[in-house]
């Protein structure tokens, strides 16, 4: 039984160091894994690091590129400045030149228009003498010039619209018609349309008929509702043409605004409030396409064209630039034209 028993026991140890041996193996065998990953993530840190290390190489060479541009243009900029100074200089001096020139010019051709502040209108004011134009110097004008004639008082304006409603080949025949319109409706209501009917017909006629008369005196003579067909083949009216100026005429800026001694100047008219004169732009646009067979170009227009904000007073003002004609605010605001005409419509008839 002894014997049995101690071999018992030694079989016992030997599966128990067996089984050590096999626990000792797995573990081995666990380690080896374990390294054989390790190898691997080292190499995939080390691939990671070449890449860093080449991506951080072309950040240098980059950044050495970068700072070379930024010094090359740094220099740039610092010789370009130089150079803009220097053609700055060059240029003032050029228009300073220029100037002078232009000085010189305006001086000798037109002296008594660039400097007289003296107004067109005679002393011993009288309609007729006006309307002759008696007075009137022998000299250039500038656009100061122009509105001289226009500025006329209220008692002077009705004084020259009554002389219109007799002596213009026009506008009597507006008068007389509104006149027996007038007498004949004599209704509050029937008054009221006829007021409005003068505002919108006889007033245009009267500011037509008033520019017409304060500018004959400076040409040779005057065309009226001339048809012409524009540059872009559109068939227009033009309200008024002075032909064959008798001095020189500065209206404006630029090339077309100096019409010439002998030259023609086309004339278009808008009477009405700022809303109005405005919406007529491109309208105007149109019309003063009429006038390119001229020495110049004006558009007149009634002084309620300053109530425009300024942003579109330019903008129609350099709308006619562009189309080689020039605004003139030189008629009376609208409402004074209105009455003038209204109270000629009322007054009685003449019993002679």
């Amino acid at each position: 039984m002894t014997g049995s028993s101690n071999d018992d026991d030694a079989a016992a140890l030997v599966e128990a160091a067996q089984g050590d041996v096999d626990d000792a193996t797995a573990e081995v065998r666990a380690a080896e894994i374990a390294v054989e990953a390790a190898a691997v993530e080292v190499e995939h840190c080390r691939k990671e690091l070449d890449e860093a290390r080449a991506h951080l190489e072309l950040v240098q060479q980059w950044q050495a590129r970068l700072e070379a541009s930024f010094s090359s243009l740094y220099d740039h900029c610092i010789a370009l400045r130089q150079s803009t100074m220097i053609a700055w200089d060059g240029a003032r001096a050029f228009i300073a030149e220029k100037l002078q020139h232009l000085e010189a010019y305006t001086s000798e051709t037109m002296p008594a228009a660039m400097a007289s502040p003296a107004p067109l209108i005679p002393a011993g004011w009288s309609a007729s003498s006006w309307i002759n134009g008696d007075g009137l110097p022998d000299r250039d004008f500038n656009p100061r010039d122009l509105k001289s004639r226009f500025d006329l008082n209220p008692a002077q304006l009705a004084e020259v619209t009554r002389w219109m409603a007799k002596s213009d080949p026009e506008f009597p025949r507006e008068i007389e018609r509104m006149q027996s319109v007038f007498r004949s409706n004599p209704g509050t209501a029937d008054r009221e349309r006829t007021f409005l009917q003068t505002k919108i017909r006889t007033a245009g006629m009267w500011g037509e008929a008033f520019a017409k008369h304060a500018l004959s005196p400076m040409c040779g003579s005057v065309e009226t509702q001339r048809r012409t067909t524009t540059e872009a083949g559109a068939v227009t009216i033009t309200d008024v043409v002075l032909r064959d100026l008798k001095a020189n005429w500065l209206i404006g800026r630029g090339p077309t605004g100096y019409a010439k001694k002998g030259s023609d100047v086309g004339l278009e008219f808008k009477l009405g409030q700022d809303g109005y004169i405005y919406s007529q732009k491109d309208h105007l646009k149109t019309q003063v396409g009429g006038h390119a067979k001229e020495g110049a170009s004006l558009v007149i227009v009634s002084r309620d064209i300053h109530d425009l904000p300024r942003e579109k007073s330019r903008e129609l003002r350099d709308t006619m630039y562009q189309n080689r004609s020039y605004v003139l605010a030189l008629l009376p605001r609208k409402e004074q034209i209105d009455q003038l005409c209204w109270d000629l419509v009322q007054e009685p008839p003449n019993e002679d």
